[in-house]
């Protein structure tokens, strides 16, 4: 064993270490790096270097990720997310903040950060409040993409996570609390893998949440659903959405025949985008403009809504006449242009997304639109 002391104008208490190519050691005072010298690493008693990454301290109690050669850490009063990375412009290594342009997301206070490696570099992260964040980080394309996760269900609330590796991809694992038939209830529950449909089929689509997945032949009954009791549900059987009330009653509910099942709590996903900046004659911020419409590059998709907000929504339309009556849609893969009628010269932005329990994948928005001089 080696004693060894940081020499630092302030006594700190020692948060982590986490092992790398040198051992990173997160303090109260800042973050520091261990290592024997710059030309023999090893550390031994009479051949060691202690030399302070930065000054912003680590918060207590949440674990640092390391990504490739770069450690992730939760700032002091966890409002801030840093990523420890060599810079040859500044000549070593740099603590930036990654969560400058999402300071909205992280309002409230990071408790605990999961990797998810497999398959889109996802970074998550649980706050005091229970509520889900991530951000899909990606160093090499300087990618810092940060939303919300809303978990569905009465008074939901996230206690905590991990992710466990599987062949084929990384699960996200949590331990969720919520109000069910009157009674507090916590379930240990896993996110499903994203849709790809090369691994797997549109009917193994799983998007609901504390959802069950069930397999047979022309099911009407659909048992196994206790866990939900007195809860309303979203059905996606044999890659067709179900319309109606599907409220759990005596751990079952009724719906159309069909042999693949998914049913679960709901949950919506709509992204709003930012204001238009830039155009053909400069600077835009602040200039009136209208969106008359925007295309959209889809993966995978079913039931996109779009609109210029969450109240005034249209639909895009899937099934067309060549398709075969009594067939599930299938997802639709490609461009699509979407007209914005209702849109007025002071909208600026354009809410995109879905409300069913099926996958939906956005490329790219592009937009058509005019603007006028201040």
């Amino acid at each position: 064993g080696l004693t060894l002391t940081i020499s630092s104008a302030t006594v700190d208490l020692i948060d982590f270490m986490i092992s790398g190519k040198k051992l990173t050691v997160g303090t109260s005072g800042g973050v520091f790096q261990m290592y024997g010298s710059e030309t023999e690493i090893t550390i031994t008693p009479f051949n060691f270097s202690i030399d302070r990454v930065t000054s912003y301290p680590t918060e207590t109690g949440a674990l640092p990720l390391i990504i490739d050669q770069n450690v992730i850490y939760v700032q002091k009063n966890g409002r801030k997310l840093r990523d420890i990375a060599y810079s040859s412009d500044r000549g070593g290594n740099q603590a930036s903040d990654m969560t400058l342009r999402a300071d909205d997301i992280a309002l409230g206070v990071i408790k605990d950060v999961a990797y998810q490696d497999m398959p889109y570099n996802v970074i998550w992260a649980r706050l005091n409040d229970g509520k889900m964040i991530a951000c899909t980080y990606n160093k090499a394309l300087n990618m810092m993409a940060w939303s919300n996760h809303e978990i569905a269900g009465t008074s939901a609330v996230v206690e905590s996570i991990t992710v466990i590796p599987t062949t084929t991809h990384h699960q996200l694992w949590m331990v969720v609390k919520r109000t069910v038939n009157s009674a507090t209830v916590r379930y240990v529950e896993y996110m499903d893998r994203f849709y790809d449909s090369g691994e797997i089929t549109s009917d193994e689509a799983h998007y609901v949440d504390s959802g069950i997945y069930t397999t047979g032949s022309d099911i009407t009954n659909l048992t196994g659903l206790n866990h939900l009791e007195g809860q309303s549900l979203r059905v996606l059987a044999d890659s067709a959405v179900q319309t109606g009330t599907f409220q759990v009653s005596s751990g079952a509910i009724t719906i159309l025949e069909a042999d693949k099942i998914h049913a679960g709590l709901g949950f919506d996903s709509f992204v709003t985008t930012l204001d238009i900046p830039n155009g053909p004659q400069g600077i835009l911020v602040g200039n009136r403009k209208k969106i008359s419409r925007i295309v959209v590059k889809l993966l995978d998709t079913m039931g996109l809504k779009y609109g210029p907000n969450i109240e005034e929504l249209d639909q895009m339309i899937y099934r067309f006449p060549t398709d075969n009556l009594g067939n599930a849609v299938p997802f639709f893969s490609g461009d699509e242009v979407l007209t914005m009628g209702n849109m007025t010269y002071d909208d600026h932005n354009v809410v995109i997304g879905q409300d069913g329990p099926f996958p939906l994948s956005i490329l790219l928005i592009g937009f058509d639109y005019e603007s006028n001089d201040l």
